[in-house]
């Protein structure tokens, strides 16, 4: 058995692998099934949209029971009977019960995760029982005729006192009164002669009213009770409509219900048009008929489902005209199912059929891409060396033709390198798609607790990133858009006092740029916070000294949010993601060589950026290499604007700090042998190489002894403790192995610049 708790009563040996990687794919089709289950709540219950839940859902279910998974199967059979009780609309997609749904797929997931790291399905069997019977309750929502009639009496008078005297004086809406006064006060023994009535009579006063009418609230709400009411009113009625024997089958498989309803609703004698219910509960039976057939039949019911979208749509009545339309398509469909002493699943004639390419894939541990990379970054060290090589032997009298021969060689080689850095760096990248997902489900778990209401948009889940950020990542979003939602999102009562719509909105996006390097913004229309109280709170907390806290931009300000002990740690946040804080994250983002900083405007909103390489285990960078006394320190290109010597007495000092003029801004001048406590050939700034830095909203200039050359190198991190004590210094990103087989130090600019406010 895979299971340390009971799963079967069979005792069947299961491939644990197998086993593993359907978890893994539950897991990342749950976070799918969240957010359509959240886009039909937005969308006002799209129908569509849960059929593609229902699809999946229930093939995920069965899977579970091939694997004996009872916890998982139990949990979605409850979960599964709730939405199958939406899709028939027989209790409502109201905001708590999609709620609680979540709650379901989210415990659905916690036993995936749960079974893949402990080999067990529930730790706490007590709280998977109140979650299975808080989900359960919703079936008590089920409400019968005599609900449904009274709830449509209701919300017909709620429109009753809308209506224009013009529409009330109409002889359809004085049918149409009529028929509800009598559906008011009948007994529930009468109801299902009486409902069909006030239904039809519905109808005709729907086709007569204009469009302002139709378009009103109240109209809604009683559109969608009567569309309810009448699949209650069906179901309660219906005797020998539908068969119930099992007259049909596909290959040994029963598929008598939806084949049955199918027919009986397309070859029912009826002159009239039929309502969307009608069409929407035919249409069920095709979805649910899919997954049992296959071949040719299987073609003719999806054109039969394509085709009912356009009822369900509301493109297209459900006529007479179009039945047989209908009716026509489904007949050869017919020829596949039989009774089990005829059957065969064979029907003659032509083969809807597409061509289909295949694409295969693969599963491949990381920790293998892990070592052939490191191997793959060894080619980069190697073409530098070539390189020197190359440059050393046109300066010798090595034979012309030879060291031609080897410059091609090298180059050659240098070409296919960068070609398979390449490939392999793009395997390690994965989109964002996959972390993404799970974040509207989390946000609404969260806004659950606090009594909040939010929508959650996301933008950017195809851009793709090294599987290290990727992973790196996932607790910091989570924790950045739980704390939107508890620090930045109002209350509803509060939003409303403010003029705000009671939704909050929570954005999160990701976008890459130029220089390759992913952008993530994670934004609320919130509260924000005002510079005053941002003051207060810091000088509170004693985290900075108040005459240091004067000098400080808005920027500097605003990231003292990011300060440890700016905000209370909350409960909701520490149980859902505990040992994490804004200052860890931004100690997180830094280590991986990214940058985190925040942006706050007063009921307005609070916004936090993230900038992350897209790969960080494997990273080449373009730099300027350049040396100071017998030391080599490349700065990352993208930081440097320009290098030159300056003039005698262009240096000069100001506040006690060393400065030039450039471009009409004041820049302090940085001597990196001061920093890294190390010798230097040019003491003079005139002697010197002055380089022009700028990062983020900071510049200053660089002054080194001389200027190298441009280098592509592979950043290493280093080893400290065998690091000269001049360079255990904050400072250095990295290191890196040159052509000349010496190492060159890598300058972390973002470090670099805490050394303008020393």
């Amino acid at each position: 058995m895979i299971s340390e708790q009971p799963t079967s009563s069979t005792d069947i040996t299961i491939d644990l692998q197998s086993l593993l990687e359907f978890l893994e794919d539950s897991a990342e089709n749950l976070n799918q099934l969240g957010n359509l289950l959240l886009e039909f709540e937005k969308y006002d219950s799209d129908i569509e949209i849960l059929g593609k839940i229902l699809d999946s859902f229930f093939s995920m279910r069965d899977a579970a029971g091939f694997f004996q998974l009872v916890f998982f199967q139990k949990l979605a059979h409850s979960t599964g009977t709730i939405l199958q009780m939406i899709s028939k609309q027989e209790i409502p997609a109201s905001s708590m019960v999609i709620s609680t749904l979540i709650s379901g797929l989210n415990g659905l997931k916690h036993i995936a995760e749960t079974f893949k790291h402990e080999r067990i399905e529930v730790r706490d069997t007590e709280s998977f029982n109140q979650l299975l019977l808080k989900i359960d309750q919703l079936s008590q929502q089920k409400r019968g005729l005599r609900e449904e009639a009274f709830i449509s009496f209701n919300a017909f008078n709620a429109l009753t006192a809308h209506l224009p005297e013009s529409v009330k004086g109409s002889n359809a809406f004085q049918k149409l009164e009529a028929q509800a006064r009598h559906l008011g006060i009948l007994v529930t023994d009468s109801l299902e002669k009486t409902a069909p009535n006030f239904i039809q009579s519905f109808h005709e006063f729907e086709s007569g009213i204009p469009e302002s009418t139709k378009n009103h609230r109240d109209f809604k709400i009683l559109h969608n009770n009567i569309i309810r009411l009448n699949i209650v009113s069906q179901s309660a009625s219906r005797t020998s409509n539908f068969r119930k024997s099992a007259d049909f089958f596909f290959k040994d498989i029963d598929v008598s219900g939806e084949i049955s309803t199918i027919r009986d609703i397309l070859f029912r004698p009826s002159e009239e048009f039929l309502p969307v219910s009608t069409a929407q509960r035919m249409k069920d039976a095709v979805v649910c008929v899919k997954p049992k057939i296959s071949g040719e039949a299987l073609n003719i019911i999806r054109i039969l489902e394509l085709k009912l979208d356009q009822v369900v749509s509301g493109v297209q009545k459900f006529v007479p005209e179009f039945r047989t339309e209908l009716k026509n398509i489904f007949q050869p469909a017919l020829a596949h199912f039989s009774n089990v002493s005829s059957q065969s699943g064979v029907l003659k004639g032509h083969s809807i059929t597409g061509t289909q390419t295949e694409h295969k894939t693969m599963r491949v541990a990381e920790e293998e891409i892990d070592g052939f990379m490191h191997f793959v970054g060894e080619l980069v060290v190697v073409s530098d060396m070539f390189q020197y090589v190359s440059n050393a032997m046109s300066k010798t009298d090595v034979e012309r033709e030879l060291h031609e021969r080897f410059k091609q060689a090298n180059q050659t080689f240098n070409l296919l390198s960068q070609k398979m850095i390449s490939s392999l760096l793009k395997i390690r990248l994965i989109p964002m798609e996959g972390l993404f997902i799970k974040l509207p489900g989390f946000a609404r778990s969260v806004a659950d607790k606090l009594g909040k209401q939010i929508d959650v948009a996301i933008r950017g889940g195809q851009i793709r990133i090294d599987k290290s950020i990727h992973d790196l990542l996932e607790r910091p979003l989570f924790y950045l858009v739980a704390h939107a939602v508890e620090y930045g999102i109002e209350s509803p009562m509060e939003r409303r006092s403010k003029g705000k719509l009671l939704k909050g909105s929570v954005q999160i996006e990701a976008f890459s740029d130029e220089d390759d390097w992913v952008h993530f913004r994670i934004s609320d229309d919130g509260n924000g916070i005002s510079m005053a109280e941002i003051k207060h709170r810091v000088l509170e907390t004693e985290l900075v000294p108040s005459a240091e806290l004067d000098r400080y931009t808005e920027e500097e300000l605003q990231n003292c949010l990011l300060l440890s002990g700016f905000f209370t740690e909350s409960s909701t946040l520490t149980d859902s993601l505990p040992d994490m804080g804004l200052s860890q994250i931004k100690q997180l983002i830094e280590s991986a060589n990214g940058y985190f900083f925040v942006e706050t405007t007063p009921e307005k909103g609070t916004t936090f950026h993230i900038r992350m390489p897209a790969s960080s285990s494997f990273l080449i960078i373009e730099g300027i290499n350049t040396k100071v006394g017998n030391e080599e320190y490349i700065l990352p290109m993208e930081f440097m604007k320009t290098a030159f010597q300056p003039k005698s007495g262009q240096v000069f000092t100001a506040n006690h700090k060393e400065v030039i003029r450039y471009n009409n801004h004041m820049l302090r001048v940085v001597r990196l042998y001061e920093i890294f406590d190390t010798s230097s050939q040019c003491i003079k700034p005139e002697e010197s190489i002055l380089i022009v830095v700028e990062y983020r909203h900071h510049q200053f200039a660089l002054m080194v002894d001389c200027l190298l050359g441009k280098a592509q190198v592979v950043v290493k991190d280093l080893q400290i403790d065998k690091m000269g004590d001049h360079l255990k210094h904050r400072g250095i990103a990295g290191g890196a192995i040159m052509g000349h087989g010496g190492v060159s130090l890598v300058l972390d600019v973002a470090e670099l610049t805490r050394y303008l406010q020393d």
